[in-house]
């Protein structure tokens, strides 16, 4: 709540405008009213507070006292105004100066002559401006909150403003949008009839958005409507005076003259954000929009940290005097000019995120005073850059051409040593910006960027910046040094997509019975999503998996009508496509099974699975009618003979099984794929997410495509974002997905290509809520699966789902603590090894825990072990490394990795009342969870008898003992040791 506060008007003269006169004058009366306040007990808590971030400006607030005596938990904010007739608005004017070089020496960055021309003080004027006509605005919302036709324009501001606060914007941010500007942007709207009276909030909201989205006020500003014919300055004068110009309704004050370029570009495009999440038909944007706070980390895909003195400021004194000595603001303004500059088209924003100084402060405490001869301590500045995945790889910098002299000299002069004729194919010779780096390392250019031009421009130190950008990347490292900090993955993907094309290629001009028609991969590595995609490496002992790839053959109607014929006819096929490749100069080697063909090309193996149609026709057939025929054995009340019911059960799950593996899957992949060449950051970030998963024991408990799924979700409008180019923050996005989006009464809807209609959508999510009991606990719809339970179907479990929506709260709530900067903390605020904790799980709450021997598992070298523990257990190595090494020999068959093997086995036998957690990126520990039913003592029963202990005559409970001595006995030389919880 605010309250205006008059000055006394005989205590302010005609030329009190000049040299901060007046702004003293205010602080002195401020001064004043809370000394007052000190000895009322009405209201308590009276400290200081600045007027829109501004050093010059401040206000009082206090907290009232009610009559109950409880303190109220609203703030009344005190802001001083004074009358309009005061001043003469023409000596106020963006052309004038009001602020004297030799009367406020104090605040230049240097010492100036005396001679020196004045300059304007277009924010000064306005600073002084704004307390003359703030009664005046006031009434004119006023009038629009009281009027009778205009029923929802306090609803719509409070939404307005609480969209901005959710974007970090407001009044404690200087030069943003703050609520008061909100609410003239929705009378502005009203008075010019771009609004009907009539309007909903939603409606005003929307508007108001998009007006924001829309609008170009850095160039062309907009004033409100008036009556007065009194004469004021020309929008052109004040486009050249502000950054950004939104004029009040007196035809003076602009309203936005605090804000920059960099804070509007901020609000444009979380405007059009807002706007693309309203207009999406997939789900409802309310809560990503109004309900969720968007911190800076999980905001911007990197921090830029800088640490800066006042010496950055010497050589624009006249920009340093219109802003009071405000030193910070001036340099926050020239690094964002800067980088804007240098980033090119590789920034989509940068904006700062701090102001370098508190807002507030107690009345026994000395005031805020920025002038740069006041502190010459060295200040610690943050930036948030939004980066562009799409060219941020990019490794050269075009200039102009040679024969255009002076812009060549510019850009010569802006980049330094850097720029160098250059002349390319096209045969065009200009001057260019070339950064000579490996594949895996274009991802820092834009890093190499801000040190090389921050150095040059604004003499800053190396020691004084710090660019915090995807620090998970050594979690993703996980080749032959898992230690070194560069990921790989993508361009391991790459490499096998690049043999596979090969290979098809090849293989389609093989001659055989029938015609190769597609050869789509469906592993994770073709998507981009494997966490340790295969690379070539010089380990004999590297796990190697098996890339799946369905292979369809071209139509035909002599397929056997019998699934067993049919069973053996592909792998008739299977030998004759292994004869074909043998025959072929191809360098490969393959291996026939009955269910599958793997080719060794290239240091990696392609597992393909033939698909027919015939087959799926069978299984769908054969299970529809003995469907039937149970359903009217169950309508005559006649006995269902033994069996029906199970073969009906495989039939239905054969059926499934093989839509899913040859249709569906096939069709995610692609999609997912799709989207990863669109946006480079979404494979690594469903990296990060299995990754992250997997640190937590759930790799056998929810679907890989689920998981890949879920993170291309939250990588859209769920977020209520712009897409990230940081696998980072994107992958702290899917946390806060997961632990906010309401699994138990929406669908996941799916649709990056936007193909699904807004009818579907609306009938899809109609038939969920009717037959929400029937459905999986998560339902993840896409074009592809519009029933939604494809790959959350058996899981994950509801009891699963609430421990993953559980650890990624408390992991999110990390991420945000380890990865904000804030006032106190130093320039670098974050490591590689900060946010590890973040993958590293407790083992409670467990009942057994079964640790196996590493050297045994295939894929132990992926493990994040080395990274969160460097010294880790070795009691199960025997003898020196190398001789450890030698003795884990690679598995005969690719893709067999003993440890999910084994969860299999005990799964089978131990049943559904047991769950088993395990990492399969290098884990070496299966954590055993019992149903707590049958750890309590219950009646007697054959069925549960086995591996069970008598408690006393009539009950018995389960043996832990018991249980582990058969898991001993399964797991065999693969354990190390178990432990009882």
């Amino acid at each position: 709540m605010r309250s205006f506060n008059g000055l006394v008007t005989c205590a302010i003269q005609d030329k009190d405008y000049l040299n901060n006169r007046y702004l003293f004058k205010r602080a002195l009366y401020l001064q004043h009213i809370a000394q007052a306040l000190q000895g009322y007990d009405g209201v308590t808590d009276v400290h200081y507070a600045l007027f829109n971030g501004n050093p010059l400006k401040p206000i009082l607030v206090c907290r009232p006292v009610l009559s109950d005596g409880k303190t109220s938990k609203w703030l009344l904010r005190l802001l001083p105004a004074v009358s309009p007739e005061v001043f003469k608005m023409s000596k106020l004017g963006p052309d004038r100066n009001c602020l004297r070089h030799t009367k406020n020496s104090s605040l230049l960055p240097r010492a100036r002559e005396q001679s020196a021309p004045e300059t304007a003080t277009a924010r000064y004027n306005n600073a002084v401006l704004q307390d003359l006509y703030m009664q005046a605005d006031l009434e004119a919302i006023s009038k629009w909150s009281e009027h009778e036709r205009c029923a929802d324009f306090a609803a719509a501001v409070l939404l307005l403003k609480t969209w901005l606060r959710q974007r970090n914007m407001g009044s404690h941010r200087r030069g943003t949008m703050n609520g008061f500007a909100a609410t003239m942007l929705l009378v502005h709207l009203l008075e010019t009839r771009a609004l009907p009276l009539e309007a909903s909030s939603y409606q005003m909201l929307r508007k108001a958005l998009s007006f924001l989205a829309e609008s170009q006020l850095e160039t062309v500003g907009v004033a409100m409507k008036t009556d007065s014919d009194v004469e004021r300055p020309s929008l052109e004068l004040l486009n050249k005076s502000f950054d950004v110009v939104f004029m009040s309704s007196n035809g003076f004050v602009n309203i936005l003259g605090d804000m920059s370029k960099a804070t509007y570009n901020e609000l444009r495009m979380e405007a059009a954000t807002a706007l693309a999440l309203m207009d999406s038909n997939t789900f409802d944007g309310f809560q990503p929009l109004l309900m969720t706070k968007m911190e800076p980390s999980l905001k911007f895909d990197s921090l830029l940290r800088v640490r800066v003195t006042p010496s950055m400021a010497r050589s624009y004194d006249a920009q340093v005097l219109d802003r009071g000595g405000n030193w910070l603001d001036l340099a926050q303004a020239l690094i964002c000019t800067l980088l804007s500059r240098g980033l090119g088209d590789r920034l989509r924003l940068v904006v700062p995120v701090n102001q370098g100084y508190s807002n507030t402060w107690q009345l026994d405490q000395a005031a805020i005073n920025l002038a740069p001869t006041a502190n010459s301590e060295a200040v610690v500045l943050t930036f948030g850059l939004v980066l562009d995945s799409s060219t941020l790889t990019r490794t050269v910098d075009m200039g102009p051409p040679a024969q255009q002299t002076e812009e060549a000299q510019r850009f010569k002069e802006f980049w330094g040593e850097k720029s160098e004729l250059r002349r390319f194919k096209d045969s065009s010779i200009v001057e260019a910006v070339v950064w000579d780096c490996k594949e895996e390392e274009q991802g820092l250019i834009f890093k190499w960027i801000i040190l090389h031009l921050l150095q040059r421009h604004a003499r800053l130190q190396p020691d004084d910046i710090y660019v915090h950008y995807h620090p998970l990347t050594t979690v993703l490292s996980c080749f032959d040094q898992p230690a070194v900090a560069m990921d790989r993955g993508s361009l391991a993907s790459q490499r096998v997509l690049r043999a596979f094309e090969h290979l098809a290629k090849q293989m389609r001009r093989l001659s055989l019975p029938l015609g190769i028609v597609s050869m789509q991969g469906v592993s994770p590595t073709f998507r981009y999503s494997d966490p340790c995609p295969p690379y070539p490496t010089a380990n004999p002992t590297a796990f190697q998996p098996a890339l799946e790839v369905v292979l369809q053959l071209e139509a035909s109607g002599k397929w056997p009508e019998d699934r067993e014929a049919m069973a053996l006819v592909k792998t008739a096929f299977y030998i004759k496509i292994a004869e074909a490749l043998d025959s072929s100069r191809l360098d490969c080697d393959c291996t026939v099974t009955r269910g599958y063909l793997d080719v060794q090309y290239d240091e990696y193996v392609f597992r393909f699975a033939l698909f027919v149609e015939r087959e799926l026709h069978l299984y769908t057939s054969q299970h529809q009618r003995a469907a039937d025929n149970l359903a009217r054995l169950h309508t005559n009340a006649q006995a269902i003979p033994e069996g029906l019911q199970a073969e009906v059960d495989e039939l239905a799950h054969h059926a499934r099984l093989t839509t899913k593996s040859f249709l569906t899957l096939p069709a995610v992949t692609g999609m997912l794929h799709a989207y990863h060449l669109k946006n480079q950051a979404f494979g690594p970030t469903c990296r990060l997410v299995k990754r992250w998963a997997g640190a937590h024991l759930f790799s056998s408990l929810v679907e890989d495509e689920a998981l890949d799924l879920l993170t291309l979700a939250a990588f859209g409008h769920h977020s209520g974002q712009a897409v990230p180019a940081s696998p980072t923050t994107g992958f702290a996005r899917v946390l806060r997905f997961l632990s906010t989006f309401d699994f138990e009464h929406d669908a996941v809807i799916v649709d990056p290509q936007e193909s699904l209609s807004q009818q579907t959508i609306v009938d899809v999510q109609r038939h969920v809520h009717d037959v929400r009991n029937t459905l999986p606990p998560v339902v993840i719809v896409t074009p592809y699966d519009q029933v939604g339970d494809m790959f959350t179907r058996p899981k994950p479990t509801a009891m699963v789902l609430r421990r993953l929506v559980a650890y990624a709260k408390t992991s999110l709530e990390q991420y945000i603590d380890l990865g904000t900067p804030t006032e106190t903390t130093g320039l670098v605020f974050s490591t590689p090894t900060t946010l590890l904790p973040l993958f590293n799980t407790p083992l409670t709450g467990f009942d057994l825990i079964v640790k196996l021997k590493a050297k045994k598992l295939p894929r132990a070298e992926e493990g994040l072990h080395q990274l969160l523990a460097p010294k880790a257990d070795t009691s199960d190595q025997t003898g020196y490394k190398n001789l450890a090494l030698g003795s884990r020999k690679r598995s005969s068959r690719p893709g067999l990795d003993y440890l999910p093997e084994l969860v299999t086995l005990l799964q089978a036998e131990l049943g559904s009342n047991v769950l088993f957690f395990y990492d399969q990126y290098g884990g070496d520990r299966i954590c055993v969870s019992f149903n707590p039913k049958l750890r309590q003592p219950h009646d007697f029963n054959m069925a549960q008898l086995h591996n069970s202990m008598p408690v006393d005559e009539d009950q018995v409970q389960v043996s832990l003992r018991e249980l582990a001595g058969v898991i001993q006995t399964l797991a065999g030389d693969l354990v190390h040791s178990i432990t009882f919880c």
